[in-house]
């Protein structure tokens, strides 16, 4: 796990097979793995969402967890469950208009509410920069 940040492996078991972003994995190297192994699939490009779920798909794994990495892959800060509540509570906690700014306050408060919709927060989730995607091999 050379190229994996520090706060991906906080949730990765030191058993598991970690596929780094961009990293080749075909469907008869997985097939070699036990039923129930643990493979860890990352991506550090927007969009990883769909791509992740295509290739876990592809090899016939079953995601159990799927994490955004955030800010970015190359500058990760904290690990986050892609999951309506959690990034709900990210939002609430994050996104705040700072006290005493008066100029453009009113449209920085319409950003911040729209941004708890829970569609933009799907939004958000599916285009971040860095994603981990725990799946088990069927």
């Amino acid at each position: 796990m050379n190229g994996v940040p520090e706060s991906v492996r906080l949730v990765t078991e030191p058993g598991d097979l970690v596929i780094e972003p961009r990293g080749r994995a075909d469907r008869t190297g997985i097939a070699a793995l036990t039923p129930g192994s643990t493979v860890v699939l990352t991506d550090d490009r927007p969009g990883g969402r769909f791509r992740l779920r295509r290739k876990a798909a592809r090899l016939g794994l079953e995601i159990s967890r799927e994490y955004i990495v955030l800010p970015s892959w190359g500058r990760p800060s904290f690990v986050i469950e892609d999951h309506p509540t959690t990034l709900t509570w990210l939002w609430a906690t994050l996104a705040i208009v700072p006290p005493g700014v008066s100029r453009g306050s009113f449209l920085a408060d319409v950003a911040v509410r729209a941004g708890r919709h829970w569609l933009v927060l799907g939004a958000l989730g599916s285009v971040a920069p860095g994603r981990v995607v725990i799946a088990s091999r069927r």
